[in-house]
């Protein structure tokens, strides 16, 4: 069921529990969308997961930097101790996150990749095969919290670095390169 509403306002109200949350802000340097990337947040994602559920964070590499990467890398693992990170696209990354270590069943996903509807959806964004899918996996899963630099902050509502980081890496024209040479 897509639920198309304000994020922050809709996870405080519900009390349905979710295999899957997929989030898919704008980019974090716009006014306002910082607070999508909170830590606040994905405690309420977590809160509204079933056991071995999965958060699912998008999280754009271009018009931003490293330390801004590593913020939102950081904090979403502040929450979710076993993060994966994918590259689905050149300048785009998916942080999954759970609470508990998560072994996907690589077969089933082999015969769902089957399926004409998936394979039709994949393929309308250049992935023609399985193992190109399972080529995205930029860091293998529990491996994720790893990747920020070591004593990056979190951001959160009470302190919201991630807004001003992530606007001054937009104005400034910097860009992410410390994903881009793994």
């Amino acid at each position: 069921r897509l639920t198309l509403e304000d994020a922050k306002s809709f996870l405080k109200t519900t009390e349905r529990k979710y295999d899957v949350v997929i989030t898919e802000p704008s980019n974090p340097w716009m006014a306002g969308v910082a607070a999508v990337f909170s830590h606040e947040f994905y405690l309420d994602i977590r809160d509204r997961l079933k056991p071995g559920g999965l958060a699912a964070q998008w999280l754009q590499v271009y018009e931003t930097n490293d330390r801004t990467v590593d913020l939102v890398v950081n904090t979403f693992a502040s929450v979710f101790p076993y993060v994966g990170i994918w590259q689905p696209g050149g300048t785009d990354l998916m942080l999954v996150g759970s609470m508990e270590p998560f072994q996907p069943n690589i077969a089933a996903m082999a015969k769902r990749f089957e399926d004409p509807v998936i394979r039709a959806d994949m393929a309308r964004v250049g992935i023609f095969n399985f193992a190109a899918l399972l080529s995205l996996e930029l860091i293998p899963f529990g491996d994720g919290v790893f990747f920020p630099e070591p004593n990056t902050p979190v951001h959160s509502d009470f302190r919201p670095v991630l807004e001003y980081a992530s606007q001054k890496a937009f104005f400034a024209r910097d860009e992410a390169v410390k994903i881009v040479t793994l």
